[in-house]
Order: structure tokens, then sequence, then C-alpha cells
């Protein structure tokens, strides 16, 4: 059988998005090191992982960085066992408390601060007026802004198909007061050879970059004299929070976040779910005997089908 070195050099020749690679080599190569290169993987024990993760612990890792972690370990010994170098996983049973997180004090953009950088680039630039909206109507990551092009962005039906993290698609709705502050910039974009929504300044007009998209909504929160230099994810904790303050179930502002799994939702906007569901039982009150309304039915949407060599 392997060494755990061995073990993971083949595990990171796995096909993965570069971001994705980069985290696993990292704390996964800090684990080999400290746990010992050279030990037979099938000798490696629970309580080994337990020492381990006890002395992050002492080293002022926080809960949350703790808790990534131990997930890139625990899928580390899960490919492990189907690859039948050992026959179960010791980071099975491997638990790090979760952090509790106080909801009034979380990174999200207060409204009254993001409304006032909304008005602030209606008045100054078309563009960014239209950034702003698709980020607070959308939730989606500043990766999955700057990768929306023109053939992916359907106006009429008010949807896009973003390429976000992990290389996965993900289809982000929005309303009217987007889709016409959408048609506005695209009516001014300048005519150029790509065909990314977002350009930059300049003669050359390339695509707008993370970086870019960053430096503007922070110069945006400056010049509005909002409390700190927010940043875009700010505006998706802000969409995170609305939707979850508003009892919207976590499976739906799961889908709508574009999250892979719904723990991460509930762990970041719904930390305490006892006042969710005490709000909702107030709310729906005996809705057992009330016959449900019936909502019209949505418009449906194309499917999506990824061809190969598709970019």
């Amino acid at each position: 059988m392997p060494t755990l070195h061995e073990a993971l050099l083949t595990y990171l020749q796995m096909d993965r998005s570069p971001q994705t690679r980069i985290q696993y080599q990292s704390v996964l190569t800090r684990l080999v090191r400290d746990i010992g290169p050279q030990r037979d993987v099938t000798i490696i024990r629970y309580e080994d992982l337990v020492d381990y993760f006890d002395r992050l612990r002492q080293r002022g890792l926080k809960q949350i960085t703790l808790k990534s972690y131990l997930n890139v370990v625990r899928t580390f010994f899960t490919w492990c066992v189907r690859r039948q170098y050992i026959l179960v996983s010791p980071a099975e049973d491997l638990r790090v408390r979760t952090p509790t997180r106080d909801p009034n004090q979380h990174k999200a953009i207060p409204p009254d601060e993001l409304t006032r950088m909304v008005e602030y680039a209606r008045i100054t630039s078309p563009r960014n007026h239209a950034i702003l909206l698709f980020l607070a109507d959308t939730g989606c990551r500043v990766g999955g802004l700057v990768s929306l092009t023109i053939p992916n962005l359907h106006i009429d039906e008010q949807w896009a198909l973003l390429h976000e993290k992990g290389g996965k698609y993900h289809r982000a709705f929005f309303g009217e007061e987007t889709r016409h502050a959408l048609e506005v910039w695209l009516s001014k974009r300048p005519d150029v050879s790509h065909d990314f929504v977002w350009t930059g300044p300049g003669t050359g007009y390339e695509p707008l970059g993370r970086a870019a998209v960053s430096a503007l909504v922070r110069r945006i929160a400056i010049k509005t004299d909002a409390s700190k230099a927010w940043g875009p994810h700010s505006v998706r904790h802000a969409v995170g929070w609305a939707l979850a303050k508003r009892g919207v179930p976590v499976t739906v502002t799961q889908r709508k976040l574009g999250h892979s799994n719904p723990n991460v939702t509930m762990e970041f906007y719904y930390p305490d779910e006892e006042a969710y569901v005490i709000e909702v039982s107030r709310r729906h009150s005996l809705a057992a005997l009330e016959q449900p309304d019936q909502p019209e039915e949505p418009p449906e949407l194309p499917r999506i089908v990824h061809r190969k060599g598709a970019g």
C-alpha cells in the first residue's frame, strides 16, 4: 500500500478547478507533513487525526477554518477507501464544533447603505448601476458576475447562466428593475470583439475582471459614506440574510445563492433555526386545514445542454 505522501500525490492528479486544487494541496500537504509523509496510509488512525486537529486549534485556527480543513480531509480519506487503500476512513467520525454566528454581526451591507450605493451608481454609471443591481438581485459571486456573456444572458426571460465556483454552471434569476438596468447598459456598451457583458475602461475595453469589480464596489461604498469599504461578496451576504429574515426556506435560498450543500446556507444565514420555525409556525398556523392557493405556472425554461468543448 502507498505511503501517505504517495497517496496524496495520486489524489492531487485528479481533475479539479485550479482554485480547488490549490486549496486541497495546501490543506493536505500540511496534514501529511504533520502526521508523517512516509507512514503507510493503512495505519492512519482516528486518534491521529484528533491529535492533528487539536494541534491546529492550539495554533489559533478559527473554528470555521478547522471545519473547512475537516471537509477536505474527509474527502481525501473517502477517496482512499474508494481506491481500496483502506477499508474504513479514519475521518468518518471526526467532528469539529460548528461556530455560533450572531445574525446581528454578519458581513452584509445594511439595506440603507446598499440603497445609497445603487442610487449613486444609477446617476454616475450605467455599467456600475447594472452590476450592483445584478449582484443585489441574484446574490451571485463576483466570479459568476464576470463570467457572464451575452449569449448566456436571457433578458426577456430574466435569467442568466453563470460559470461559478468549482467550474459549475448556475442559473441566476433577476427582476424587472435589474432587467431594465441591463438593457440600458447594453445599449451603451462599446462595440468590442469579445462577448462578455461587462467591459473595462480604456481603449481596449477588455472584459472586466474580479479585482476591477471589487475595486469599483469598494469605491462606490467610500463615495457614499458607507460604514466601511464594502466588497461585492458583502452584497451576496446581504441577499442571503434578507431571504432568511423573510422566512424563505433554506433550500430556496440555497438554490438562489448556488450553494452546493444546504448545510452551508444554514450555517451562514440560518444560525438560529428555531426562530425561523417559530416565525413560519405563526404565519402558517393550521395550514393543513386550508386549501393552498394555486400559483401561476411559471414559464418553461430551456434545458441547459453542455456540449463537449464548450467554454
